[in-house]
């Protein structure tokens, strides 16, 4: 299973699960992956290298967008 299968199984399973995918891999012009960014499957996306006070920060964007929606 890839991780993109794994965010669509994810999100099937429980609906209100955030959702961030953190590759390497180049998703332009991937019709699955835009497909699941329309969808809300994939809430967020970042790629590797990251450093992790940047993907922390992410998380806490993330956050601060939910508490204000």
């Amino acid at each position: 299973m890839d991780s993109l299968a794994l965010l669509n199984k994810a999100k099937k399973l429980n609906p209100k699960v955030r959702t961030m995918s953190v590759s390497a891999y180049d998703f332009k012009n991937n019709l699955i992956f835009e497909k699941y960014l329309q969808q809300g499957i994939i809430e967020s996306f970042t790629e590797k290298p990251i450093r992790i006070n940047r993907l922390c920060q992410k998380v806490r964007d993330r956050q601060v967008e939910e508490k204000s929606n």
